[in-house]
């Protein structure tokens, strides 16, 4: 038999063959005359973000060659579709593809955003986008807990997040935030944090007296200078571990009473 595979992007179809968007419902209403699985793609009919009640009538035609019409995506809207329509179509083994429709480009955004978790959420492989996830949360359009097959309400919850780094959160999901900047650490309060705090806390774990591990001027401006470009103080205490770690093995192994670190020796041991 020939093979009729083809790929559209990172699409693999098992055949060319796909239907009609709005001409072939969600393909289940047509499974009593066809082998579903048999079409290299289902396009399902338009989905929006909301419910869309479509064009008034009349809004369809006879012509001599055929129909006109004019519908005006009539749909229930896409938490519709997450809850009654996706459940009845997703074992189906072909290619399901949603025509996302919508008035502007954010009601795109948000809708393929929806859609896009809803086979990553049900396959239970853990690849879903958590970030993606909580779009649906920040525009109040509930949860939907794919296990228990419910839809948790959001409306009136206000997420609060940190975030180090705001390069690495997605554009959709930055938009929904009011933004507030809070200036990092300077090198000055680096410091204080990592003698008074971090070190100390270490030492205590370790049982050790801060005598045991001494840090002189320059080798803490070393280790500031070592982490002058990373956010927060998690990086300062594991330095501050590796640190007292190495200071209690030249102790035990040694026999000495006093490991003295300064920016040579910071340098050796963290760089």
């Amino acid at each position: 038999m020939a093979d009729l595979s083809v790929n559209i992007g990172s699409l693999m179809m098992s055949n060319p063959v796909m239907t009609a968007s709005g001409t072939f419902g969600y393909g289940k209403e047509f499974e009593d005359f066809v082998d579903l699985e048999k079409i290299g793609g289902i396009i399902v009919k338009g989905t929006t973000l909301h419910h869309r009640e479509g064009n008034p009538y009349p809004r369809m035609a006879e012509t001599p060659m055929g129909m006109l019409n004019a519908v005006g995506l009539q749909n229930k809207g896409v938490n519709y579709f997450v809850e009654h329509i996706y459940p009845q179509i997703k074992d189906i083994n072909t290619n399901m593809i949603v025509n996302v429709s919508g008035s502007a480009v954010e009601d795109y955004a948000k809708t393929a955003e929806i859609i896009n978790e809803l086979d990553k959420a049900a396959s239970g492989k853990g690849n879903g986008n958590p970030a993606d996830v909580l779009l649906t949360l920040l525009d109040n359009l509930g949860f939907t807990d794919n296990y228990m097959e419910c839809m948790v309400p959001t409306v009136g919850v206000y997420p609060i997040a940190t975030a180090n780094d705001k390069s690495q959160i997605s554009a959709p999901l930055m938009s929904r935030f009011a933004v507030i900047d809070i200036p990092d650490y300077t090198d000055e309060e680096k410091k204080v944090i990592f003698q008074r705090f971090a070190l100390r806390k270490v030492f205590e774990r370790m049982g050790m007296k801060e005598e045991e591990c001494v840090l002189t001027e320059d080798g803490l401006d070393a280790v500031i200078k070592l982490h002058e470009n990373t956010s927060g103080i998690r990086d300062l205490e594991q330095a501050a571990e590796h640190l007292a770690a190495n200071a209690l093995y030249q102790i035990e192994v040694d026999k000495v009473k006093q490991v003295v670190f300064d920016a040579e020796a910071v340098f050796e041991l963290l760089g």
